[in-house]
């Protein structure tokens, strides 16, 4: 049983290709030479190439389509797409008389062939002068003229002034862009003669771009009805072709899911590129069967090649972001960024992510102007609001410079025990905009690259040696030999340690208590932990000599002297004592 979804993905995916394959093979096999450009030299010019190149179209298609459907088999033969092929290419000079410069591309794409149809149905049901009444050549230079309108109607062929069609004449844009009411107005009225009657029905109801693919004829007649601007099977069809996008979107997603956290970061960032390819892929197959398979039409067929288009680049921009990060991780995974290298490594990461960025925006950019967003008054607006922008952003270029400056001068790294900005603690991240610092206590305090790179910074990490700095006191009882025995033991006992440098043993002070000897050393490691087992060490042999010494530590003590007066001699004058009661007094 759990092979029945593999079966059903498969069965699936067979059907997809054939559909695409059927739809879009007049496409893959249309010729790829220059098509030469109908002749628009002139309002006369421009109107007759546009009704002879719809006629050969229409013919062209319906002989195609009466033979495809009397072969046998799934797949038209050569004669068959050949002639779509040159119907195509009358389609294309058809749209060569338009004025399109200032359609979006999804506006265009979607819009020409059905627009150019619908324009053939409205002139299909009015009367149209006779050819020779229309302005030529020779008429326009002599005259001057750069605009004619078809008589009773508000179609316009005017010559364009500017652009890469300039001093052409073509049907306008005004007049395009108001051909689906022209339509809505002229739909019942009748076809007068010479009409390609059904021509635009026959369009808008089949599957395919202009031939229909030949699977079209197992289609039920109720599924051919009409209802609204599609017909009944392209309903289904579209709803069916979202629903499995919308579900193959969903499936990579949780498939992703499930994996995440189940590797390495580095796995992890590429793995982050599958989404977003999976929805670009999968949107990219999805429009491109509701354009040329099912043949969507109408405010319909440019919504969802607007919102499928913008998805698209959306997708894209995520992708191009996903990709320079992942990039970034593989660079930075590499040996050379080891422990001593952490600064550039996060430099060098953060590095990818702004490329990223930047790559993300210029897509969702040319996104926007392919699909028709005002993308240029939208970029105008950021030269009139980057005043205010710059005020908000210069506390972080001022970080960001800030955290340049660390790279460049490196007067920290990350494992490094620190103090900076009155802040002490082990260096735990460098970024763009801050500095994290684990204090003693385990809290982390973050500090702005601005005031690391201003402030003093006193890199405790990087002394090849600790200072060992104490004094002792002895008792007043020990005498001048004991004094210098002592001295002279601990200066002997540091000599013989290895790990011990520059020693000073000197008698410095009398204290109030007691007889005061400095000891000044260095300890030659960087560990703290190992400068306290040293000094520990010392400080116990340092005991031990005191004791062989015959000596002993001070502490703050008072010797008191008590005596008791004798008082006045009984022979001295009374005359003296009176004379010293003078003086006191």
């Amino acid at each position: 049983m759990k092979r029945w979804p593999d079966f059903i993905i498969k069965i699936i995916s067979v059907l997809i290709i054939i559909l695409a394959l059927q739809g879009g093979f007049t496409i893959a096999n249309a010729s790829l030479s220059p098509i030469a450009p109908p002749p628009t030299q002139s309002p006369r010019a421009t109107y007759s190439a546009f009704l002879r190149n719809t006629n050969d179209a229409h013919t062209l298609i319906l002989e195609a389509y009466q033979k495809s459907q009397s072969e046998g088999g799934l797949w038209a033969s050569r004669e068959v797409l050949d002639l779509a092929k040159q119907a195509k290419e009358a389609m294309e000079r058809v749209t060569r008389t338009m004025d399109l410069q200032n359609f979006s591309q999804v506006n265009r794409a979607s819009d020409s062939t059905e627009f150019a149809l619908m324009l053939r149905e409205i002139l299909d049901r009015v009367e149209l002068p006779d050819i020779d009444s229309i302005p030529d050549l020779l008429t326009v230079e002599e005259e001057g003229l750069t605009r004619w309108e078809i008589p009773k109607t508000q179609i316009a062929i005017i010559k364009l002034t500017d652009g890469f069609y300039k001093d052409e004449f073509l049907f306008s844009e005004e007049t395009l862009k108001r051909i689906p009411h022209f339509y809505k107005e002229m739909a019942s009225e009748p076809y007068l003669d010479d009409a390609l009657e059904g021509f635009y029905d026959f369009y808008v109801s089949t599957p395919g771009s202009l031939l229909p693919p030949k699977w079209s004829q197992f289609l039920p007649k109720w599924s051919k009805k009409m209802l609204g601007n599609q017909t009944i099977w392209q309903w289904g069809s579209l709803f069916l072709l979202l629903g499995l996008t919308i579900a193959v979107i969903r499936l990579v997603y949780r498939i992703i899911g499930s994996h995440q956290g189940q590797s390495d970061s580095r796995l992890s960032a590429w793995e982050g590129l599958i989404l977003p390819a999976a929805i670009a892929l999968t949107l990219l197959i999805s429009l491109f069967l509701v354009r040329e398979v099912i043949n969507i039409t109408g405010n319909m067929r440019v919504a969802i090649s607007l919102s499928f288009e913008t998805l698209i680049y959306v997708s894209l921009a995520w992708l191009g972001f996903m990709f320079l990060n992942a990039l970034g991780r593989q660079v930075i995974s590499n040996a050379y960024f080891d422990d001593d290298r952490l600064l550039e490594a996060t430099i060098i990461r953060n590095g990818f992510r702004v490329l990223g960025v930047i790559v993300a925006t210029t897509c969702l950019y040319l996104g926007g102007e392919q699909v028709g967003l005002p993308t240029g008054p939208l970029v105008a607006s950021l030269g009139i609001g980057g005043l205010a922008i710059s005020f908000g952003v210069q506390p972080y270029l001022t970080n960001l410079i800030g955290g340049i400056t660390l790279f460049a001068n490196r007067p920290v790294k990350i494992g490094e025990f620190c103090e900076v900005g009155g802040v002490t603690g082990i260096i735990e991240d460098i970024g763009l905009r801050s500095t994290a610092v684990r204090t003693i206590d385990r809290s982390v305090v973050m500090i702005p690259n601005s005031v690391v790179s201003e402030s003093q910074v006193i890199n405790y990490s990087r002394r090849d040696r600790r200072l060992l700095q104490f004094s002792i006191g002895l008792r007043y009882e020990t005498n001048r030999q004991q004094v210098v025995d002592i001295i002279d033991k601990i200066k002997g006992y540091i000599q013989e340690q290895p790990i011990l440098a520059d020693e000073r043993v000197r008698f410095t002070n009398f204290g109030d208590s007691s007889l005061d000897i400095e000891i000044y050393t260095y300890v030659l490691t960087t560990a703290y932990a190992e400068f306290l087992e040293v000094k520990e060490r010392l400080l116990l042999q340092i005991m031990a000599i005191v004791e062989v010494v015959g000596s002993d530590f001070a502490f703050p003590s008072q010797t008191l002297y008590m005596s008791q007066d004798s008082g006045i001699s009984e022979g001295t004058p009374m005359s003296i004592v009176g004379q010293s009661s003078d003086v006191l007094d």
